[in-house]
């Protein structure tokens, strides 16, 4: 099966209905140089709406290169599939020298080339690597950044965490705090550049975690891959990353993050962090000059429990995991095939959407499938300078928006006053997407502490479902970025601002309903909005569907009963008194109550109380009607509309039923299920 694909979102005009479920770090602040490489999204031409997006190129130099085998029998590690002389005929064919670096965790291979290539010559190479019969992919294994620039002045206010008001927009966690403060069974992974154990707030917080830097130079601390997840720093001198690259302060950005996330509370020192219970599990992957992506992947893996070539088994497995950093370029296979794994044994990928002011489409691992993107906004709800936006964007959470060092509206945590090696233990403000992430990471571990039967999917959108409205007038309901104008909505910032205590207290809701997706209709349009991907959208919004004979009840209609709208349609009969049936979690809000769907009844039955069809809201029945002998009136569908205004401001299951006997067939097509005036 596919991947999951990412939740997609309407305007604030539209109806919010997420289908399904990326990430740079902190942001330079206000009036700091743009990041390199990064550009308006609406400089270039518009692309065909039929076309596949393809981002640019990165700028970087590539060093290694990914190749995994469809089949791997009777190849050593060493050998390439159909080139008998294994690396060295594929360095002759290849013009260049490779020599093999490791086995990454979904079987593939590193190759490491014997000097640094520009991207497209990477991508050239890879190209033809993957020409190769029996070599299912093949791609440059590029550097991901944390594009940290930090602060360290200490402030004690933590304006990200507090209730939305007229003058901040916070994560409304206070009222989360009472329904819960976190599982301690319950672990989230922090991917990133390590941490700082003995920092006073993360002591006794943390399990040991894993470094998955595989070279020395990367990491730091004189060795490759081993068991200790210790930020030694990640400090650099003038042209250590590459020619003209400047030297760089170490930037503690995985202690900063795992204080968001899980810092100790309620201890009468320092910051809260969201989570106050749960574990952190620190992954080291950036170390100098960034992480590379086969790292990468391997500690996607490793923290969500599954195996990984030569590392001991994770004895602690993540239900969420939070990436606060990428690049820009389109999401490697390598990335998509992990977060595909770790999603598939439950756990939730948080990602940063990027610090470019650029569209997220062009930023990985925010633009892979299956994660929640998350953007940055600041103190007063806006979306910050720096934030990335784009149909990408799932919600925004707090990110900060800085004048210079010290400003308090960026986001405190934990952090440290060392240069290069660990100083003091502090606080300090940072700003960035990478700020913005882990407060969404926290909030999904609070919401899997209620509820841990919830899946990845279900976990996005009941944050897209209960998120704070940006406030008018704001960068998300009138422009993105530094650029004006530009076309930017809701659509292009997310569904809105996170509010941890609607999202705990829905996702608590539903642990007495069935485990289905939920739906919203908050700020609907006056208008008629179907609920997206209705029965198209199987992998996104899947309805449950029951049928005792087994009968596949959501499919494609035959060719005389095409479906209301699109392809796919809900057929609703049975034989011998058997009843099939539809059903899904939903939102009723206030403002729209109204329930609409499109039936089609065939029917051969002449008798009432034989063949009834029926809609129950948790249970009670609102709508009977009797299947009735349809003849040339079966070529019609026809709108019903449903009051649903006694169950408004309510989660409830709505249930599509229809009950035939054993004398008479018919058929109860239903299709374009929708929320109406």
């Amino acid at each position: 099966m596919k991947p999951m694909s990412r939740i997609v979102r309407a305007h604030l005009t539209r109806l919010i209905v997420l289908l399904s479920l990326s990430v740079s770090g902190a942001a330079p602040v206000s009036g700091a140089a743009p990041v390199s490489g990064a550009a308006s999204a609406w400089a270039a031409a518009p692309e065909s709406p039929d076309a596949p997006h393809k981002p640019p190129l990165p700028t970087q130099s590539v060093e290694r290169l990914i190749v995994r085998y469809a089949d791997e029998r009777n190849v050593g590690a060493l050998v390439i599939p159909e080139l008998p002389a294994g690396l060295t005929a594929a360095s002759a064919m290849l013009g260049v020298e490779l020599t093999y670096v490791r086995q990454a965790g979904d079987g593939a291979h590193v190759l490491r080339l014997s000097e640094p290539v520009d991207a497209a010559t990477a991508e050239g190479l890879a190209a033809q690597l993957a020409a190769f019969p029996n070599v299912a992919y093949a791609e440059p294994d590029y550097r991901d950044q944390a594009l940290l620039t930090p602060d360290d002045t200490r402030f004690a206010e933590q304006w990200g965490l507090s209730a939305p008001g007229s003058t901040h927009y916070g994560l409304n966690a206070e009222a989360a705090w009472d329904l819960t403060t976190g599982d301690p069974n319950l672990t989230v992974a922090v991917i990133d550049t390590g941490i700082l154990f003995t920092h006073p707030d993360l002591v006794g917080r943390t399990w040991p975690g894993y470094d998955f830097i595989d070279d020395a130079p990367t990491s730091g601390d004189g060795d490759g891959r081993d068991s200790d997840a210790t930020d030694p720093g990640d400090w650099t001198v003038a042209e250590e990353c590459g020619p003209g690259s400047d030297p760089e302060d170490s930037s503690w950005h995985g202690t900063h993050v795992a204080g968001t996330i899980g810092a100790a509370a309620d201890n009468g020192e320092g910051v809260a962090g969201v989570n106050w219970s749960s574990r952190i599990l620190p992954l080291r992957v950036l170390g100098k000059c960034g992480g590379w992506t086969s790292d990468i992947a391997d500690a996607i893996r490793w923290a969500a429990g599954l195996t990984v070539s030569g590392v001991p088994a994770n004895p602690h497995p993540a239900r969420v995991i939070n990436l606060s950093l990428g690049g820009r370029r389109a999401c490697p296979v390598t990335y998509q095939s992990a977060i595909d794994a770790v999603r598939a044994v439950g756990a939730v990928v948080v990602v940063a959407a990027g610090n470019s002011a650029d569209d997220t489409a062009n930023h990985a691992p925010a633009n892979c499938e299956g994660v929640i993107a998350v953007g940055a906004s600041d103190r007063h709800g806006n979306l910050t300078y720096y934030s990335n936006y784009g149909a990408r964007v799932d919600v925004s959470a707090p990110g900060g928006s800085m004048t210079g060092p010290g400003d308090p509206d960026g986001i405190l945590s934990t952090y440290n006053d060392g240069l290069q090696s660990a100083g003091i233990m502090s606080y300090g403000y940072l700003q960035g997407t990478s700020m913005a992430a882990p407060h969404v990471a926290g909030v999904a571990s609070l919401m899997l502490s209620a509820n841990p039967d919830l899946l990845p999917d279900q976990v996005a959108n009941l944050l897209v479902a209960t998120v704070t409205n940006f406030p008018a007038g704001s960068e998300c309901t009138s422009g993105c970025g530094e650029v004006d104008p530009v076309p930017c909505t809701t659509a292009q910032c997310g569904a809105g601002i996170v509010d941890a205590a609607a999202a705990v207290s829905l996702a608590t809701a539903l642990t007495q309903q069935v485990y289905l997706p939920s739906l919203t209709n908050t700020a609907a349009p006056a208008d008629s909005a179907t609920l997206v991907g209705d029965f198209e959208g199987t992998r996104a919004w899947p309805w449950t569907a029951t049928s005792p004979d087994g009968l596949a009840v959501i499919g494609s209609g035959p060719a005389a009963m095409p479906a209301h709208g699109g392809q796919r349609l809900a057929w609703l009969g049975a034989l011998d008194g058997a009843t099939n049936a539809i059903e899904r979690v939903v939102f009723v809000s206030a403002e729209r109550p109204g329930l609409t769907f499109w039936q089609r009844v065939v029917s051969t039955e002449t008798t009432t109380g034989h063949d009834i069809a029926r809609v129950r809201v948790d249970g009670a029945l609102v709508w009977t009607r009797d299947l009735l002998q349809t003849g040339a009136s079966a070529l019609a569908w026809e709108p019903i509309r449903l009051d649903l205004g006694a169950y408004a401001g309510r989660v409830v299951t709505v249930r599509f039923e229809a009950t035939t006997d054993a004398r008479l067939p018919s058929s109860w097509l239903v299709d374009d299920v929708a929320f109406g005036p």
